[in-house]
């Protein structure tokens, strides 16, 4: 059984991908927005203080979703299917329903030394990601899919 899961530094490339980024970006205008309203007696101190706590609380928001879904998040590597935990829940594949695996791994990924697994069933496409050493994970999961069609393939023969 292999585990893996996001590491750490998938939260920084989850800071684009996830639209966290943008978030960050209009708590940071909101912040330096109430400062310059309230220095143009344009807003009271209460109303500053307001917007402040406000941009505050959506970059801590931000950052504890992001380490919320990096903790929840886990991937077993099973002998008969593969289990993804994630904020949904758990999902089982059977080797048997994939029909396609892939890796994906872009410049910042290469970087981070983190990666995607794309695994492309009948009903659904899921993705792991942010996963560490993704070149092993992708070679367990292909090399297991195969025993399992190889068995039964000769319990078919038989």
């Amino acid at each position: 059984m292999i585990i893996a899961e996001p590491k750490l530094r998938a939260l920084v490339l989850w800071l684009y991908e996830k639209n966290v980024l943008p978030v960050l970006l209009i708590s940071i205008c909101l912040y330096i927005s109430s400062d310059l309203l309230y220095y143009s007696a344009l807003l009271t101190q209460e109303m500053a203080g307001i917007m402040k706590d406000v941009a505050f609380a959506l970059v801590v928001g931000a950052f504890l979703f992001l380490l919320w879904k990096k903790y929840a998040t886990k991937y077993y590597i099973l002998e008969s299917h593969i289990h993804l935990k994630d904020l949904g829940g758990w999902t089982r594949i059977p080797y048997e329903k994939i029909e396609d695996v892939k890796l994906q791994k872009g410049a910042l990924e290469g970087l981070l030394k983190i990666g995607k697994i794309v695994i492309k069933t009948p009903e659904e496409e899921y993705v792991l990601e942010g996963v560490h050493d993704p070149e092993r994970v992708f070679d367990e999961i292909v090399r297991r899919k195969l025993e399992v069609e190889s068995r039964i393939e000769k319990a078919f023969k038989l």
